[in-house]
């Protein structure tokens, strides 16, 4: 509990003081503090808060869902609350980090999803717009650099445009 807790103080610390200093996602997954911190602490709160998210959006408004896309996944809890709500079987799932891949993999498996997973970067990783589908993204852009950041946004408003459903889950920092 130790190693988590200080895990956790050092992704805090990273995230708010040394945010436009670092390579935010490459730092995040230093160490086995972060790792068991982003796992055991940071993964459960981001599938509640994405989960509520979506209960409170309310899954009927997203109407005929095709697939669900988790996007800069991480622990892939954003994903599953995703799929778990909105009743899909299977996830798609983008990263640049191995060690989230491998994380996602196992969280998407506790729920019973079925799990594509591809590393790469976003944001030109993205798929191709498809009218149904879902692409989910929590707490990812806030590490891209800015340049990133605004060809995400946007992609994004174009695949909007092609009846994709966004659901942009991010932390209010400056």
């Amino acid at each position: 509990f130790r190693e988590v807790r200080k895990g956790a103080q050092a992704l805090s610390w990273l995230y708010v003081e040394r945010r436009r200093e670092v390579d935010l996602a490459a730092r995040a997954v230093e160490g086995r503090g972060k790792r068991a911190a982003l796992a055991t602490y940071y993964a459960p709160l981001h599938f509640l808060a994405a989960q509520h998210a979506l209960a409170r959006i309310r899954p009927a408004r997203f109407g005929a869902v095709r697939r669900v896309f988790d996007l800069g996944c991480g622990t892939g809890a954003t994903g599953a609350a995703a799929a778990r709500t909105l009743d899909r079987a299977s996830v798609f799932a983008i990263d640049r980090s191995g060690f989230a891949l491998s994380e996602a993999r196992h969280t998407y498996g506790a729920f019973g999803l079925l799990a594509q997973t591809r590393r790469a970067l976003l944001p030109g990783a993205l798929p191709r717009p498809v009218l149904g589908d879902v692409w989910v993204l929590g707490w990812a852009v806030n590490e891209l650099d800015e340049r990133s950041r605004n060809a995400l946004g946007e992609r994004l408003v174009r695949a909007i445009e092609s009846g994709v459903r966004v659901l942009l889950l991010e932390p209010l920092a400056s």
